[in-house]
């Protein structure tokens, strides 16, 4: 892992905001982010998990966009301990 979680959950935190305009749920999104990073080891950039949420159904709130990029991805990443309630 090449960040530490701080600069990781930041530049997570940021891109999703940015994208999505929802700080709130981007804080949401980056601190499963790093929990998924840390107890999975599964090594995603903010980029990518920006561009992959951007690509869930539109009219997906931005906690489901997440959940939608876990199943997509698979393997130990769709676990439900990742996923974000509403």
């Amino acid at each position: 892992m090449t960040d530490g979680p701080d600069e990781f959950r930041t530049e997570v935190e940021t891109k999703v905001a940015a994208e999505f305009g929802a700080e709130r749920d981007a804080e949401r999104v980056a601190d499963a982010a790093v929990e998924l990073r840390e107890s999975a080891s599964v090594e995603w950039s903010p980029t990518f998990i920006a561009e992959r949420m951007a690509d869930a159904p539109k009219g997906d709130a931005v906690p489901e966009k997440w959940n939608w990029l876990l199943g997509y991805v698979g393997g130990s990443a769709d676990d439900e301990e990742y996923r974000l309630g509403e």
